[in-house]
């Protein structure tokens, strides 16, 4: 890696090149699977990938190969250097300046294989014993990635991690009736508890049987939702990747495209991109343009303060390079349980998953609940069929009512429940 990684930076530059960028990946991933309740398979993968990257003349191209005989490298190195010489010039393209070189080590970079075993057993024994009639399959792996990134500037970057992985998709059959189906996955840093203990996992998998036998909601209402924490994330997300990202910055399609140190949202609102906390399994020391990662607020009681664009994007919209992901994002908890929650709500919905496209440019959104219950007069009164949600998402991010204390940390966010206020309901 070290040797191939030094020696492809000269060669572009002989080349013809004038900047030049080259990373590096190996990784490997043992899984072990769970299928029709049983362990009974474990696959393994290896796998390569060389990323080059040329500029020349404010043009700029890449190239990714998996292949990396000498051969197959070469090959790369030719088209690359043909492609940036046909390529559109820009002189927003650019590469990272120097920094120190750094080398990262987080995680087990060996799989304790015995113990994924014991762990998968156990979750299966306690389904099969204790919810008999929900039908599941699940998987937990480890993976092990190295990672090196040079540049022309001098830049010199390794990181090497190893974490695991579970996730189990599951439905109920009661009296002939079947439930929706539902998920949930963690990652973490170490295998020291069962599986279900992780984010509430017994509670998902007593909704589950439950939800086979669903209510309706009366009437259409507007009222409030609390989110689950996936639902949660899954909106921040969506709200960061519509209006603050390179994408939609040099589209012009943001409706906050000069609006840094403005209040944006409720004044509740905090999310961060921690990319090193060590409460996180799934960490990020670099990011892709090969930047040291930084804790950074992107909002912050409700004031945007930072745009998380790269290299290309700051150049196209004079702002200034981000040293965060738009992963790795955190919502601290809040104070009250998620049942003093529910007992503050009078009518709303209890969003356990849903499933929803990309907002409208304006933030319009409808979304439908899935897994999902009616509360009424601060009781949870049923679960509910599908169920169609209604509101805008920027009005969202700022009706929000209260975070709740508990927070499902699943190795690569950390979100809790969230009570939002104003949102129309329309049950089937």
């Amino acid at each position: 890696m070290d040797n191939l990684c030094k020696k492809l930076i000269d060669r572009l530059l002989e080349l013809g090149a004038d900047k030049a960028v080259v990373s590096y990946n190996e990784s490997e991933d043992s899984e072990y699977n769970l299928i029709y309740k049983e362990l009974n398979l474990l696959r393994s993968l290896e796998s390569k990938r060389l990323n080059l990257a040329a500029y020349k003349d404010n043009k700029r191209a890449i190239k990714s190969i998996n292949q990396i005989d000498e051969a197959s490298v070469e090959e790369a190195l030719t088209e690359l250097i043909q492609s940036v010489q046909e390529g559109n010039p820009d002189p927003a393209f650019d590469i990272a300046e120097y920094q120190e070189p750094a080398a990262f080590t987080d995680g087990p970079l060996k799989p304790d294989n015995d113990q994924i075993v014991k762990r998968l057993q156990e979750f299966s024994q306690e389904m099969k014993s204790q919810y008999p009639c929900v039908h599941f399959d699940a998987s937990m792996s480890h993976t092990h990635s190295k990672t090196r990134l040079i540049n022309s500037n001098g830049l010199d970057v390794t990181m090497e991690r190893g974490y695991y992985e579970f996730s189990t998709v599951f439905t109920a059959k009661k009296d002939g009736k079947m439930s929706s189906m539902n998920y949930t996955y963690f990652q973490t840093a170490n295998l020291d508890k069962p599986c279900l203990d992780y984010n509430q996992g017994r509670e998902l998998i007593r909704q589950i049987v439950e939800q086979t036998h669903p209510g309706s909601i009366p009437q259409k209402f507007v009222g409030d939702v609390i989110l689950a924490p996936m639902v949660m994330g899954g909106l921040v997300y969506t709200l960061i990747q519509s209006h603050f990202t390179d994408g939609t910055l040099i589209s012009k399609l943001s409706l906050f495209p000069d609006h840094l140190g403005q209040k944006l949202f409720s004044d509740k609102l905090t999310i961060k991109s921690i990319p090193r906390d060590p409460r996180l399994a799934m960490k990020y020391f670099i990011t892709a343009d090969g930047y040291l990662a930084q804790e950074q607020a992107i909002i912050e009681n409700g004031v945007l303060k930072t745009y998380p664009v790269n290299i290309f994007g700051a150049n196209k919209t004079g702002k200034p390079v981000a040293k965060c992901h738009t992963d790795n994002l955190v919502i601290e908890p809040g104070e009250k349980s998620l049942a003093e929650i529910i007992a503050g709500t009078k009518e709303g919905i209890l969003c356990m998953r849903a499933s929803y496209g990309s907002p409208s440019p304006q933030g319009d959104m409808s979304t439908v609940a899935k897994n999902s219950y009616y509360i009424k007069d601060g009781k949870i009164i049923c679960p509910v069929k599908e169920t169609m949600i209604s509101f805008n998402l920027i009005e969202a991010m700022n009706n929000i009512e209260e975070f709740s204390s508990e927070n499902h940390n699943l190795g690569e966010m950390i979100m809790p429940y969230t009570r939002i206020s104003g949102v129309t309901v329309t049950g089937k």
